[in-house]
């Protein structure tokens, strides 16, 4: 067959490719047929052609396009077998079997051409020309075709992907428009409304949303209107898939198996169509159901968008009643601090106990809406006093439970707390406690102050599970204030009691001053105690000791007679065999007795305070302590009592030996009150016995003329005083001077405690001695020693040096080894000689603040090996160890070298001539606080403590300490080392215990601070 019109194979590709480009321009599939179908009957010269189109969802094709002459006979849908999918079929009229398809009448139509539209193995449609020739095109005009039908298949496949993003922009845009509105609103009625009339639009369906709610499903429509609650029994396909999630769409039609009665009325009411269930899941928890009624196809083809919906949707739900249940939360804090805010005013001024828990049961009662609240406060005696406010009708009744209960008489939940420290809440008390009775839940917290347990709030309820967390830490709030205020009224009450017993002591302490005889101190005692604790009798009895039996002194009633005394005597003797006051309640005769043992210091007399309450009076803490200072007063009146007699029975003894001595003494009391007072220290002090006697010694004291002396001086007597009140035990011995008449004098004052029987302190003596005439001769001897010392040097130093050169003429001689050794004893004797004075002459400058220091910054480690290298011969000849334990990062040290090194070497020696062979010395090196500390430390016979002082005077020696190896010394190195170690802001001493069981010296020298 000829090319058509004779056009060319130039023309035919010109004709395929602007039909090609006339498809690629096409706006529609209608459009781009058209081109296709009108290029064909141009290359083909083909009367009609028609084109087919298969859908997804059809296996027919579906004509579109008609060109041409006619189209009677061609159907509207036509069914394509495989075989005309896959290849252009050509043939004869008669040939074509296509579904029962003729030509079209009324045309002379001989053959026909079937053009598949492929793209790839993909079959698209069916193009059909119809041709009035019998021979067939040629086969470069059928691959022209079959190219143009490529191109129609590829514009047809990139036409549908247009469309499918098309609607998933559509479906994108609705999600996102579904997005901002399900966000505009934090409220889930109208979140749900809104949502549900977004969905229906844009699904063209029926949507609602079954928010879930405890029990049941609430329904909300886009009709405004909020249908009626789904309850779960009336929907088991909706509990199945809340009972088994899944976050697939469940589709339910009237052919689904088992539909109960509610699914099927709303199949039903939907005029057959069908219902899609949606889970909204969020964080794997149910917030409700999408309810879809729609087609079946429809929304199996809309199920990924729904899918994204139904996401959106649960989280929104899940925020919007996050917020609801921040706000309500927030609400109800408002509430609870506007609540604890009026308390906390209505409060501030109250100091009473019942009306601080009145107030703060009624706020725990009212923001509980509990049935029951009771405030429980714990006392001395570790019982508790319950108060207690409940509901009665329409109002609330306050009352004290009658009695004290202890921790295991109180409800389990209490005790919990209490014993726990921590706030408990029960929902159901029943179940928890196993208790039949009682509530149902509670809620309980600590009362607390300072760490300090007060008691406990708790409110109670007949409903189970009624009280949340946020009301426990309300409760918790409001106990914080509770603690509060009754921590100021309870300190107010014990500041007014502390006031009442203070003045009954003072009064006591008064009365007891005057008195003289044990009837009198013992009647006041009783007076004063059952003031204090509102007792109705009481009794005072004796202990003897040899015969285990008690008398009674003197018994008081606070009216009538004594009616108790038997009661109070076997609980006296009680208390004084056990040292201890002892507390006995007769529940059943509701009556108390208290018993306070008084044991006096003095004497081996021992005494019972009973007393005696015709009702239940527990002691508290307060009680106990003013008992014992009531106790202390008397004891200590007694002992002055007896003290005085005893002094009274002696005054004529003591009086011919007092006033016979040269010695000024004075004889004081436990107090310090002056007892006797001797004619040499009426002398001495210039007073006279009666302006003395009865008096403070500190008030005799200050009453002197000036006299400038530091001993007697305000500051001096203080420090007496309180040395002789807190160490009575302490012999003392101080020299001081005074001026007295323009003369100077010197005194030493010894202070000794006097013993009675029963060996404790009843008094001191007090005497001063006259050693004005000693230290004027030691001075004189130091005088004269300054000057010996200062006109020995010149001779020394002459008589050394001559000896010096005595020895070397006598070398050269023969026969002169026996006056060379005379002349070396002499020079060693002339050396020691020479090293005493100059030991004294150190010393006497560093007396004097004139010995130059050339200080500079040392390490502590350099300064002790400096003095170890030194005795490191002498060390080894003994033989003896010698340990180092110095950190060499020591601070810093500002000394003069040669002089510390000094020190330390005195040391040292004396450790090694005290410390026996194999002996060892540890010479220590650390930091305390601001200064460097050395501690030498040997195992030799260390130093009694007597002597501790007292060596670092000059020539003082300890008499039963000889050296082990070398000389025993004058007496002067340790003198040396005090001034010279305090000459650099130091400090030496001899301390109790060391690390060796010898003597341990001590060095403090102060850190260097680079200034």
């Amino acid at each position: 067959m000829a090319s058509p019109s004779g056009a060319s194979a130039q023309q035919q590709i010109a004709l395929v490719l602007q039909a090609a480009q006339a498809i690629g321009f096409a706006i529609d599939h209608e459009a781009a047929l058209e081109a296709a179908c009108s290029a064909v009957l141009d290359l083909i010269e083909a009367r009609t052609v028609a084109a087919y189109l298969v859908e997804r969802s059809d296996p027919r094709g579906r004509r579109l396009v008609v060109n041409g002459e006619g189209a009677a006979g061609l159907p509207e849908w036509l069914a394509i077998s495989p075989r005309w999918q896959s290849e252009v079929i050509c043939g004869p009229l008669a040939a074509l079997d296509l579904d029962g398809m003729s030509a079209p009448a009324g045309l002379a139509l001989q053959s026909f051409v079937a053009l598949p539209i492929l793209h790839g193995a993909i079959f698209r449609g069916l193009v059909l020309a119809f041709l009035p020739d019998e021979a067939p095109p040629p086969s470069m005009t059928l691959d022209l075709l079959r190219l143009l039908m490529t191109h129609l298949a590829g514009f047809l496949d990139s036409r549908e992907l247009f469309t499918v993003l098309e609607d998933y922009a559509m479906e994108m845009a609705q999600l996102t428009h579904l997005m901002r509105i399900s966000t505009a609103s934090m409220d889930v009625e109208q979140l749900s409304t809104d949502v549900s009339a977004l969905l229906s639009e844009m699904m063209q369906a029926d949507v609602k949303l079954a928010v879930r709610s405890e029990g049941h499903l609430s329904l909300y429509g886009a009709e405004g209107a909020r249908p009626p609650d789904i309850e779960w029994a009336n929907a088991p396909e909706l509990q199945h898939l809340a009972d088994h999630p899944r976050d697939l769409l469940t589709v339910f039609t009237r052919e689904t198996p088992d539909l109960s009665g509610q699914m099927l009325a709303w199949l039903d009411e939907r005029a057959g169509g069908s219902l899609a269930a949606l889970p909204l899941t969020a964080n794997h928890v149910l917030e409700g159901f999408l309810l879809v009624t729609a087609p079946a196809a429809s929304l199996e083809q809309r199920a990924p968008t729904l899918e994204m919906a139904a996401n959106q949707i649960a989280l929104q739900l899940v925020n919007a009643r996050g917020h609801q249940r921040v706000q309500e939360a927030l609400r109800q804090r408002l509430d609870e601090l506007a609540l604890i805010e009026d308390f906390a005013r209505r409060i501030t001024s109250v100091l009473n106990v019942d009306e601080i828990a009145a107030q703060v049961l009624r706020a725990a009662l009212t923001a509980t809406n509990a049935d029951v609240a009771t405030l429980t406060l714990a006392n001395d005696d570790d019982q508790f006093t319950t108060l207690r406010l409940e509901r009665e009708g329409s109002g609330v009744a306050f009352r004290h439970l009658p009695g004290e209960r202890s921790l295991s008489d109180l409800p389990p939940w209490l005790r919990q707390v209490l014993g726990e420290r921590a706030p408990c809440l029960i929902r159901d008390a029943r179940k928890s406690f196993s208790l039949p009775d009682g509530p149902r839940s509670c809620a309980a917290v600590l009362l607390q102050r300072d760490n300090e347990t007060l008691g406990a709030l708790s409110v109670e309820s007949k409903v189970a599970r009624r009280f949340t967390p946020d009301q426990l830490s309300f409760l918790g709030s409001l106990a914080g204030h509770t603690g509060i205020s009754l921590e100021n009224a309870r300190l107010l009450e014990e500041h007014q009691y502390q006031i009442v017993a203070l003045r009954n002591l003072q009064a006591l302490a008064i009365e007891l001053t005057g008195v003289e005889t044990t009837r009198d101190a013992a009647q006041a005692a009783i007076d004063a105690a059952m003031d204090m604790l509102g007792a109705d009798e009481g009794a005072m009895y004796a202990y003897d000791p040899l015969g285990s039996a008690i008398t009674l002194i003197v018994a008081r009633s606070a009216e009538g007679p004594v009616r108790h005394r038997a009661a109070m005597s076997r609980d006296a003797l009680e208390a004084i065999t056990l040292g201890e006051i002892r507390t006995r309640i007769y529940a059943g005769e509701r009556r108390t007795v208290v018993s306070l043992p008084i044991n006096r210091a003095l004497t081996a007399g021992r005494y019972a305070l009973s007393l005696y309450f015709d009702r239940n009076r527990p002691l508290r803490q307060r009680d106990m302590h003013n008992l014992l200072i009531l106790s202390s007063y008397v004891a200590s009146q007694l002992d002055n009592t007896a003290l005085n007699e005893q002094v009274r029975a002696s005054s004529s003894r003591m009086r011919a030996i007092l006033d016979t001595t040269d010695s000024a003494i004075l004889m004081l009391d436990r107090a310090g009150i002056v007892l006797d007072i001797n004619r040499s220290a009426e002398r001495l002090l210039h007073v006279t016995a009666a302006s003395a006697l009865g008096r403070h010694m500190s008030a005799v004291f200050m009453g002197l003329p000036p006299s400038g002396s530091v001993g007697l001086s305000p500051s001096g007597i203080a420090e007496f005083a309180r040395q002789l009140s807190e160490e009575p035990e302490r012999r003392r011995q101080r020299q001081f001077e005074r001026s007295s008449e323009g003369l100077s004098q010197f005194l030493i004052e010894t202070v000794s405690p006097v013993h009675n029987e029963a060996n404790r302190v009843a008094g001191h003596l007090l005497s001063y001695r006259d050693v004005t005439e000693q230290v004027r001769n030691a001075q004189y001897r130091d005088q004269v020693t300054h000057m010996v010392i200062h006109d020995l040097r010149g001779p020394l130093w002459s008589i050394i040096s001559g000896i010096d050169l005595a020895q070397d003429d006598l070398r050269a001689m023969p026969n002169a080894e026996q006056t060379l050794r005379l002349l070396e004893i002499s020079t060693i004797s002339a050396q020691n000689l020479m090293r005493l004075v100059e030991s004294l002459l150190d010393i006497s400058r560093l007396e004097q603040g004139q010995f130059p220091l050339n200080r500079a910054p040392l390490s502590p480690l350099d300064l002790v090996e400096a003095a170890r290298e030194a005795l490191d011969s002498a060390v080894k000849a003994a033989p003896i160890s010698l340990r180092v334990d110095c950190d060499p990062v020591l601070p810093l040290i500002d000394v003069d070298l040669d002089m510390m090194r000094r020190v330390l070497i005195n040391l040292i020696d004396n450790a090694v001539r005290h410390t026996p062979m194999q002996g060892d010395i540890l010479v220590r090196a650390f930091a305390n606080r601001h200064e460097i500390v050395f501690l030498i430390s040997d195992s030799g016979p260390g130093i009694p403590p007597e002597m501790r002082e007292a060596i670092f005077e000059r020539y003082r020696q300890v008499p039963q300490n000889r050296p082990k190896r070398g000389s025993k010394g004058l007496g002067l190195g340790l003198a040396f080392c005090k001034l010279a170690v305090e000459a650099h802001g130091g400090r030496i001493a001899v301390e109790p215990g060391g690390p060796l069981p010898g003597a341990t010296f001590s060095v403090s020298i102060p850190i260097w601070r680079g200034d």
